[in-house]
């Protein structure tokens, strides 16, 4: 162990200088005042003659803005002049932005814009700690669902599945309270447990311009949130993503940039009565501004970038080096003495008595599934080398094994032991599947519980999982094929979801647990989250499960599974099979600017343009009305609101041309879930559209606003 530790100290002593310089990755230290983004309005779209009116009073609003904004903790929104000439602005500070940072940012601003965009209408600048924006029209009561930039940890979490559903909850909830404070301000914290058992907190805080009414806000939360969880960096244990109406961050630490305000100071109302600081250690007190901050102040540095002193540097990478090691220690230790329990657990328990109620379980069944001897089984796998291994999931890995006494081929499940529900997704899976007889459902053949392992044996799709070929670039499965997994799972959904004496709910769907057959015939599988629940009440609360980019986002909401749940990630994966893209789709690869699939395919049916959804590969080689039927089917299961989809029967009908096609509005509609949080707004609160923000006036100020362009 002494060796062991040596090593480490040695491999952390290189970690610490490579931490060193990539500080700034991890205690973010990036210049939170520099200038990240701008957009300067170009001749087409409309500039003004130097000595105009415009500009006189563009110069008027910029000279008020900064000033204004200090004085009401950071924001602040008014107008210069009268029309035609009169000018919109507002600018605000990101609630994580330190009371210097945010000062230095609100002025630097003000003369960004002239130099930068001096004869521009219409002007945005983003920075780390700030944004500005003006134009001539007002823009102060729409969201802009614009990511100006996102910035992401190169750390990432052991458990990715507890961390995500932990932190959309969170998230979900903040966006919530933010929807109905006079600030749109909201932060908190979540506590969770890994797989492993060790507890984690989930710091969270999001912000809107507070000339946002309820659902504006929470229309561009909820974009952000679903932004955040369609990127590829979404497992970092920080993230933040900042726009020019909102922004969201979070943490799994709480000094390291997002910065709480104290309620007591006023900065943060509670909505409800609830406190969202739950948690929460107290923060520093306010500046004497009114501007509250919980780290201290510090200099702002000289140079526009990522920095870091090289004395901050070692000090922080030498504690982050001693913490790694702490941690690595404690988990070693931890993770010893629960895997040693777990097998004790599991063997003490007594496989007999454990798998005798499997075996009443499935008496009833004249030709159940067989039970495995575990030395059948590990002979069929050769000793479950890592060669046989067909893939790896959520609670457990895939081998190919040939049974030689059957003289047959087949594919063993063996679930994790790691998994603090190993037993009862193994119990859940064959509970679910034994009972299950549908031509597109995986076959299983049979089951093994002993020294401490649990295993569940399928039959053998010979042409894998759907995710594989739609990965594949260099043999593409053709439209035929695809239509018919597409029918194939319709109808296995059909079947659990009407047809079984109980409604079978997957919770899992996605082209992973697509497997394919010899003829490319569907079979859907992996049933270890399924659950069943009781024809006429059709739902079932409990904790969220399930892959997050094909989970219905109202789940995050309710916690409650329906058979619109399934739909929805049916839709997702029909997208996918139409599109061969993944759920999330990259729409600018220089910025690498991304987009849920469904938001994706919503906008280009929306614009008339829903061809280009389907997979260019195909060279158009396909039925293009089948295909629109198809896509505008998948959008219909999509339904932001899950009363307004279609039941599983109503979608495979129209996917067999046996019934008409729906009509779908032209562009996404806003979530049901979305609209009551600004009834709690309007209902809470006498603000009106203004949401209780403070317009500035100042000379030639007008105080109405014209309509946006």
């Amino acid at each position: 162990m002494a060796r062991r530790c040596l090593n480490l100290l040695l491999i952390l002593a290189v970690v610490s200088g490579l931490l060193t310089a990539a500080v700034g990755g991890r205690t973010k230290t990036f210049v939170r005042d520099s200038l990240v983004g701008y957009n300067c309005s170009n001749k087409e779209k409309g500039n003004f003659m130097a000595a105009s009116p415009y500009k006189a009073n563009v110069a008027k609003l910029l000279g008020h803005l900064p000033g204004a904004a200090i004085e009401d903790r950071g924001f602040s929104s008014a107008v210069a002049g009268e029309a035609p000439n009169a000018v919109f602005g507002q600018t605000m500070c990101y609630a994580d932005s330190t009371w210097d940072r945010c000062q230095a940012c609100l002025r630097e601003s003000a003369v960004d814009a002239k130099e930068l965009c001096h004869l521009s209408q219409q002007v945005k600048l983003a920075y780390g700690s700030c944004v500005l924006r003006y134009a001539e029209y007002a823009f102060f009561t729409t969201a802009d669902l614009d990511i100006i930039f996102s910035l992401w940890t190169a750390e990432y979490v052991m458990d990715l599945p507890s961390m995500n559903t932990t932190r959309w909850i969170l998230l979900s909830r903040l966006a919530r309270d933010a929807a109905v404070s006079d600030l749109r301000l909201a932060n908190g914290s979540q506590i969770y447990q890994d797989s492993f058992g060790v507890s984690h907190v989930i710091y969270g805080l999001v912000q809107c311009t507070r000339t946002l009414n309820g659902t504006q806000c929470s229309r561009c939360l909820a974009e952000y949130l679903m932004r955040l969880l369609e990127s590829p960096r979404s497992n970092s244990t920080y993230g933040t993503l900042r726009g020019y109406s909102c922004f969201i961050a979070y943490d799994d630490i709480m000094d390291t940039g997002i910065n709480l305000p104290p309620g007591a100071t006023g900065w943060l109302p509670t909505p409800g009565g609830t406190s969202s600081q739950r948690g929460l250690q107290p923060s520093p007190a306010p500046a004497p501004t009114g501007w509250i901050h919980a780290t201290p102040p510090r200099s702002r540095p000289k140079n526009k970038g990522l920095v870091a002193s090289a004395a901050a540097g070692c000090s922080v990478a030498f504690v982050i080096a001693i913490s790694i090691l702490a941690w690595l220690l404690v988990m070693h230790r931890r993770r010893s003495r629960r895997e040693t329990r777990v097998v004790q657990e599991l063997e003490n328990a007594g496989n007999d008595n454990f798998s005798e109620e499997i075996d009443g379980r499935l008496l009833e069944q004249t030709t159940g599934p067989r039970r495995f001897q575990y030395e059948e089984l590990a002979a069929a796998t050769d000793s479950f080398a890592d060669e046989r291994i067909l893939g790896k999931g959520g609670f457990g890995t895939v081998y190919r094994g040939h049974v030689r006494e059957l003289n047959m081929e087949c594919a063993i499940k063996r679930i994790s032991k790691e998994s603090n529900q190993a037993g009862n997704e193994f119990l859940a899976e064959l509970n679910i599947i034994s009972r299950l007889k549908h031509k597109n459902l995986v076959q299983l053949l049979g089951w093994c519980h002993d020294k401490g392992e649990f295993l569940i044996i399928y039959e053998l799709m010979p042409n894998g999982s759907l995710d594989r070929h739609l990965d594949n670039t260099e043999r593409l499965l053709a439209w035929n094929i695809r239509y018919q997994i597409i029918l194939g799972i319709g109808s296995a959904l059909l079947y659990l979801h009407e047809e079984c004496q109980e409604c079978v709910l997957h919770r899992d769907i996605k082209p992973a647990n697509v497997l394919l057959d010899e003829s490319f015939s569907p079979k859907l599988a992996d049933f270890g989250l399924a659950r069943l629940v009781d024809h006429q009440r059709r739902s079932h609360t409990t904790q969220v499960a399930g892959t997050m980019a094909y989970m219905d986002p109202e789940l995050m909401f309710s916690g409650s599974y329906s058979p619109a749940s399934d739909i929805y990630s049916y839709a997702v994966l029909i997208l996918e099979i139409v599109s061969g893209r993944g759920p999330i789709v990259v729409v600018n690869r220089e910025t690498y600017s991304t987009l849920g699939i469904v938001h994706w395919v919503w906008g280009l049916y929306g614009e008339g343009r829903l061809a280009e959804a389907a997979d260019a590969r195909l060279n158009k080689q396909y039925d293009h009305m089948e295909v629109e039927r198809v896509l505008i089917t998948a959008l219909w299961c999509a339904h932001p609101n899950s009363a307004l989809r279609p039941t599983i029967r109503q979608a495979v009908s129209v996917l067999r041309h046996e019934a008409l096609l729906p009509s779908l509005p032209a562009n996404m509609p806003v979530p049901v879930y979305m609209t009551e949080i600004d009834t709690r707004a309007s209902t809470g609160s006498s603000r009106g559209d203004s949401a209780g923000a403070t317009r500035s006036s100042i000379a030639t100020v007008s105080p109405t606003f014209p309509s946006p362009r």
